[in-house]
């Protein structure tokens, strides 16, 4: 939450599609803004960084693969690729 302004940032992955799912309330809790924002691959997105005119996503390697775990039945379904 924005002390300033009393606004309130939302934000979620999805493990479908290659996006960040961000959303914006006022001090009201009235939604003001929402929008996916792309990114390079179905990632775990842990956190953000908040500035006092940026929203900052980190896009680290931390993949969500269950394909190769389906196919070799083992290992994590999120894991840090270092390709």
């Amino acid at each position: 939450m924005n002390q300033k302004t009393g606004e309130f940032f939302v934000f979620g992955y999805s493990t479908e599609k290659p996006v960040i799912n961000y959303t914006l309330f006022d001090k009201n809790r009235k939604m003001v803004n929402k929008l996916d924002v792309q990114i390079t691959s179905k990632r775990m997105i842990h956190d953000l960084a908040i500035t006092e005119n940026f929203i900052i996503f980190p896009d680290l390697p931390m993949e969500f693969g269950p394909e190769k775990v389906m196919r070799e039945n083992k290992g994590p379904v999120f894991r840090w690729d270092t390709t």
